[in-house]
């Protein structure tokens, strides 16, 4: 586990992991960049990430009040169309929630 010592931005802790990230190749990463822990189906979202065989696999959740999170649009198959970082105006309630399944493939 990687924990920053000092704030390193929003996606900044991640680029501690970079020599994990690069010596990965062909495995899942988890990657939990969130300020808050939550009990959330792991494995179902392995599954599903294998069954869709991407790169990425981000989780999403339902908020009431999107404005103060970043918003995802996805379109029927759950692919992601769009991402939109705190709108005031209503867009949709789907926020990314920091956590991801990575494969490096290149």
């Amino acid at each position: 586990m990687l924990k920053e010592e000092e704030p390193l931005g929003t996606a900044g802790p991640i680029g501690l992991a970079k020599e994990v990230l690069l010596s990965s190749e062909g495995k899942e990463i988890f990657i939990f960049n969130a300020d808050i822990t939550c009990r959330f189906p792991l494995a179902e979202m392995l599954k599903f990430h294998k069954s869709h065989w991407k790169e990425v696999t981000i989780a999403v959740t339902k908020v009431k009040d999107p404005s103060k999170y970043g918003v995802i649009l996805s379109d029927e198959k759950n692919k992601i169309i769009n991402f939109f970082e705190k709108l005031q105006e209503f867009i949709g309630d789907n926020i990314n929630s920091g956590l991801y399944i990575l494969i490096r493939s290149f």
